[in-house]
């Protein structure tokens, strides 16, 4: 499975905020909402939804590394591609209030001659997940032209999507570390979601109880 077929099919799985708390008939985010304004119930719940991306990269991270010390190359596989997951959902957000993330959303898989440390990945994960919480805390506004200048009350598209492509590069290269197969763990990744843990979708119950001896067994693909 290739990188644009998994940013296709893995926002499935994803939880929607917005219909979880009764938010879908109201007034759709908008990449544009001017800085300090109340916003809509459903903008809040885009720059929540931003939030959990960048939360779930936080708490994949810590899983990797319990993987790596038990030398556990299934999960290590399986961290890695979570993240990926994250990114991917990230990155469907974004173009649902018209942002452009070709460097990331175009991003190739490719073996490089070089490696990468967690400390790599963790300042990556961190730098993103700053954007959300200032989104949501500080009311800064994300804003896809290019002519505003640079303000702290703005977060540019641009930035997103090189903070986004910057965790994927470093994804690639702990994978080449590892010598993980990336594109064969996004196959074992969508197996476990659709094909064990959300059959017919995502759902409270089952991301709660999980069979993880089934969810093995497909992640041992090769």
């Amino acid at each position: 499975m290739n990188w644009k077929e998994y940013q296709e099919l893995s926002p499935k799985t994803l939880t929607n905020i917005y219909e979880s708390y009764g938010l879908n008939v109201l007034e759709e985010p908008s990449i544009e909402t001017p800085a300090g304004l109340i916003r809509s119930a459903r903008q809040l719940a885009w720059a929540a939804n931003l939030a959990h991306m960048g939360l779930g990269l936080i708490s994949e991270l810590e899983e990797l590394i319990e993987a790596i010390n038990k030398s556990d190359k299934t999960n290590i596989q399986e961290e890695l591609i979570d993240m990926l997951f994250y990114v991917s959902c990230a990155i469907k957000l974004c173009k649902d209030i018209g942002i452009e993330l070709s460097q990331c959303e175009n991003y190739e898989f490719t073996e490089y001659q070089t490696s990468c440390n967690l400390l790599d990945l963790s300042k990556t994960i961190s730098v993103f997940s700053d954007i959300p919480k200032k989104v949501l805390a500080y009311k800064r506004t994300i804003t896809s032209r290019i002519d505003v200048p640079k303000q702290k009350q703005f977060y540019y598209a641009h930035d997103i999507d090189q903070k986004l492509h910057d965790i994927l590069y470093h994804i690639n290269l702990l994978g080449h570390t590892f010598y993980i197969d990336i594109e064969q763990g996004l196959d074992n990744n969508i197996q476990k979601l659709q094909g064990v843990r959300y059959k017919n979708g995502f759902n409270e119950n089952d991301a709660n109880s999980r069979n993880l001896e089934k969810e093995r067994e497909k992640l041992e693909k090769k």
